[in-house]
């Protein structure tokens, strides 16, 4: 008899904990099952407010003391692969933009054009004259659209493809000057971008005052900078016509057109030479390029270099250099526009190998004892940390 209600109390116990246990699981299936219920009400939500962000504009508000502001991470971006958008179809149409995460959008070697979008306000700097600054003297073709409250009040066209005359800023890089909306209204800026060659969007806004005090030190590097290779190229056609051998030769040709390359990249020689000449500052890089490659192989032949492969390099650069007379021949004849975008990201390669190339030789001759190996390195080291200054 006791053994029978013994079991009968642990039935009892057994039955209550099985309940409690299914109740707490079933309360636990319940709160499980309506959060995964609203999950994708939670992510529709999100999408909801999300899509008219990524959809709206890329707007900055900017102050007197911000000045310059660097404008990369907000721009928003469009392709157009046909080139055939106008400012119309950008206005009237439902653009897919798409927002860049960096500082200075890089869209490399395309023959797609490229539309930038941005919205501007401001409370302190509101009805007054600023500067764009797109630090891109190589740039073919630059359309800038202004408008306040999406109507157009001032549009202009800058680049290599126009001539300094046409210009109402000439500079050295693309500079537009422009007026911001009055309080409580926004400026919207859209400009598009078509260029062989490959694209970066260095973008700022700044003042006047601040563009000309910048310019002050810049200007004076430049002008210390071309001085040296002015100096160099003198020395080296003088050395050229007394010895009349091929390593001065090489030298000189590789000063000289070093010189006009840079003048090229920098923009300078649109301001002191060729400013009034359309879609010359691109030719003029692209045929001082050649020109520069060419130079670097006839200085790789002429390295006194003790070396097993030396013999087969040497041919192969000798190729290279007599490959350049034809390419400078192409950029010399066939119109900007037609010029492949192909073509020159193949003379880029080509001739960053060959950089690479001469640069490991002239280095393992300057270890062996040569003289003028060693004062090529030491130049050549100068000239890559004045570019990439």
């Amino acid at each position: 008899m006791t053994e029978s209600r013994v079991m009968r109390q642990l039935f009892v116990r057994a039955r209550y904990v099985l309940s409690h246990l299914l109740t707490s699981n079933l309360s636990r299936l319940k709160l499980t099952a309506s959060f995964l219920l609203r999950v994708p009400v939670l992510v529709l939500l999100l999408l909801t407010t999300v899509t008219p962000q990524i959809a709206a504009a890329a707007e900055i508000n900017i102050s007197r003391n911000q000045l310059p502001v660097h404008l990369g991470q907000y721009l928003d971006i469009y392709e157009d692969p046909e080139r055939s958008l106008t400012i119309d179809d950008i206005l009237a149409q439902d653009i897919p933009w798409q927002r860049s995460d960096e500082p200075i959008p890089t869209l490399g070697i395309s023959e797609s054009a490229f539309w930038f979008n941005l919205v501007v306000t401001s409370e302190d700097l509101a009805g007054e004259n600023l500067i764009m600054v797109l630090e891109g003297p190589t740039l073919d073709r630059i359309d800038f659209y202004i408008a306040h409250d999406e109507q157009i009040v001032w549009q202009e066209t800058l680049g290599d493809t126009v001539s300094f005359d046409e210009i109402a800023l000439p500079y050295r890089i693309p500079v537009l000057a422009f007026d911001l909306a009055q309080q409580d209204r926004e400026t919207r800026i859209y400009f598009r971008i078509r260029s062989q060659v490959g694209i970066e969007v260095p973008l700022q806004i700044t003042s006047a005052e601040a563009l000309t005090k910048d310019s002050q030190s810049l200007l004076a590097f430049f002008g210390g900078f071309f001085a040296s290779l002015s100096l160099c190229f003198a020395l080296c056609t003088v050395l050229c016509y007394i010895m009349r051998e091929r390593q001065f030769f090489a030298y000189t040709l590789f000063f000289g057109c070093t010189l006009i390359f840079f003048l090229s990249q920098t923009g300078m020689g649109c301001v002191w030479f060729w400013g009034g000449m359309e879609s010359m500052n691109n030719r003029i890089g692209y045929m001082s390029g050649a020109g520069l490659i060419a130079s670097i192989c006839l200085i790789g032949q002429s390295l006194n270099l003790v070396n097993a492969y030396r013999d087969q390099v040497v041919i192969v650069l000798r190729f290279i250099a007599l490959a350049m007379i034809p390419a400078l021949l192409y950029f010399l004849i066939i119109p900007s526009d037609q010029v492949s975008p192909g073509n020159i990201r193949t003379i880029m390669m080509l001739g960053l190998l060959v950089a690479v190339t001469v640069f490991l030789m002239t280095v393992l001759a300057a270890y062996q004892g040569s003289r003028p190996a060693v004062y090529l390195v030491c130049s050549w080291l100068l000239i890559v940390l004045a570019y990439s200054s």
